[in-house]
């Protein structure tokens, strides 16, 4: 795409610990919209998360793995944004929160830095549950610097 800077896709792989791994990957090349994929894999199976809905491959069979799927209706976002207005009009807790936000926000600075040296980067660390405004210098200065 070269009316936009950057690239127009991103694959980020990430590790939890010593026992599970997942695949991140988001374009805004594909015809007719934005595309995401969310893959996580563990010792006890793996889930499959993408822009039309989720799928669940669990290892407690002994002759292998039981798929569930978890078709989305619409658009995802469409609930996202209902949830939000909801949230605002009916001023109910939102299901994600500043500090959720601020945790992925965290795992987004990591992939940039990765990005940027071509080296795997750790996620810095929250510190504090120090309420919205804490949340919001915090997440402020990881985009604006």
């Amino acid at each position: 795409m070269p009316e936009y800077p950057l690239p127009d896709q991103v694959v980020a792989l990430l590790k939890f610990g010593e026992h599970a791994i997942g695949k991140i990957w988001v374009s805004i090349a594909i015809q007719g919209g934005w595309g995401t994929a969310l893959t996580l894999c563990g010792a006890s199976g793996t889930l499959k998360a993408k822009s039309d809905g989720w799928e669940l491959y669990l290892s407690d069979e002994p002759s292998g793995y039981r798929h569930v799927s978890f078709p989305t209706a619409g658009k995802p976002m469409d609930a996202e944004i209902a949830h939000f207005v909801e949230c605002v009009r009916d001023g109910k807790k939102p299901l994600v929160d500043a500090w959720d936000g601020a945790q992925t926000v965290a795992l987004l600075d990591a992939a940039v830095r990765s990005y940027q040296t071509g080296q795997p980067q750790p996620v810095r660390k929250v510190k504090g549950k120090g309420g919205c405004e804490y949340v919001r210098k915090w997440c402020y200065n990881r985009v604006m610097r």
